[in-house]
């Protein structure tokens, strides 16, 4: 079986690891979801140190916002001109030998 994501806990970079590790005092491996939304508020919370908590222009905290991206726990991703990230993507292959997962 195969499948691609912009996350997968078995990267090899520092940032995951370390990810990884905060993790295990509750036990469980971060997944998908908890990446992206654990980054997203990486990105917001270096945008609003950014402009020094001023959210209120607008234009500002928006131009921040597409600045951000240097932290995250796959590593950094820079964004493109519409402020997207840009993302590396993991094809990754799982078989079963024994029939079960």
């Amino acid at each position: 079986m195969y499948s691609a994501s912009w996350y997968t806990v078995d990267a090899t970079r520092p940032t995951t690891s370390a990810s990884c590790r905060r993790s295990s005092r509750v036990k469980v491996t971060p997944g998908f979801y908890t990446a992206g939304t654990y980054t997203a508020g990486l990105w917001l919370e270096e945008a609003m140190k950014a402009i020094k908590g001023k959210f209120e222009d607008k234009a500002a905290f928006v131009k921040a916002l597409h600045a951000s991206g240097s932290r995250a726990p796959h590593g950094a991703d820079p964004a493109d001109e519409y402020g997207k990230p840009i993302l590396n993507i993991y094809v990754r292959r799982s078989s079963a030998r024994t029939g079960s997962w």
